[in-house]
């Protein structure tokens, strides 16, 4: 994982799921810092593509629950089946960086297994919860607005300015 972020990394990660999203149709689903890696040559890399799913794709659900949108944790609260679209990934980097730069109590946002426990629902309803009372203020807010409408470019600007 990596520790720190740089102002570099925001725009190379937001460019690399622009590329992916547009080019190949492709959702990661599990973006976090545990997901960020560097290379030799010092350049940010998103790993871990294991639980990718094609854009418009529905199915069980596998991915970083702790940063997954309110709309898909409400489908996964009701027991539906959420459609997988780009704007979970920008959502869930914009929830990741909050988590990175906030550090709210680990028991919140602990990861899930992905299997289909009982405690499942709950753990979506309470992070759900946790999101519904959390990074509410006007800058998040615009945040997240510029991942809801797939504004790749106007997000980098947003995430940048915390440099």
């Amino acid at each position: 994982k990596v520790n720190n972020l740089r102002k570099e990394d925001i725009r190379n990660i937001i460019n690399t799921l622009k590329l992916v999203h547009l080019n190949y149709k492709l959702v990661h689903m599990d973006l976090r810092k545990y997901n960020f890696l560097r290379n030799d040559n010092g350049e940010i890399v998103i790993i871990d593509w294991g639980y990718s799913v094609t854009e418009g794709e529905t199915g069980n659900f596998a991915g970083a629950l702790e940063c997954m949108p309110d709309d898909v944790l409400t489908s996964l609260v009701n027991g539906e089946q959420p459609s997988y679209s780009p704007k979970i990934d920008l959502i869930c980097l914009a929830k990741a960086f909050y988590l990175m730069l906030h550090k709210p109590a680990q028991v919140l946002v602990e990861r899930l297994s992905f299997d289909r426990t009982p405690n499942f629902k709950l753990r979506a309803q309470d992070i759900l919860s946790f999101w519904k009372s959390n990074a509410k203020s006007g800058l998040w807010n615009r945040i997240f607005q510029k991942a809801e409408n797939l504004n790749y470019d106007d997000l980098i600007k947003e995430l940048e300015n915390f440099f």
